[in-house]
């Protein structure tokens, strides 16, 4: 499993499990990557190829290379592993999207950033 978390000023602001459901403001034409980190299945819309019903895998298929086809990206998984690269101009898009999920309990010993976050 990936995990990701960004610390702010001393408090996480983004989930330390990836969304299972991923809300995406983008400009049709961005190229949109996915790689998977395991075995995981999902659907999209707002893609120029759909993945709804692909079975990636990080030994099989991966989902390089596809194309934003509308402003709104939807993106949902199956189980975490998934791996989604955008252009670096959309960082705020990403960041935007993550800022809006709702909050998860955090797990124990997960309250303070690491040494070299702060």
């Amino acid at each position: 499993m990936l995990a990701v978390a960004v610390w702010s000023s001393g408090r996480r602001t983004w989930p330390s499990r990836p969304p299972p459901d991923l809300a995406l403001r983008l400009r049709p034409g961005d190229p949109l990557s996915l790689f998977p980190m395991a075995p995981v299945t999902g659907h999209s819309t707002g893609l120029e190829w759909p993945i709804t019903g692909l079975h990636f895998a990080p030994d099989g298929f991966i989902g390089t290379s596809n194309r934003v086809s509308a402003p709104d990206v939807r993106l949902t998984f199956d189980s975490p592993g998934m791996i989604v690269i955008l252009p670096r101009a959309r960082l705020k898009a990403a960041v935007t999207a993550l800022r809006a999920l709702p909050a998860r309990p955090r797990a124990p010993g997960h309250d303070a950033p690491p040494a070299h976050a702060k």
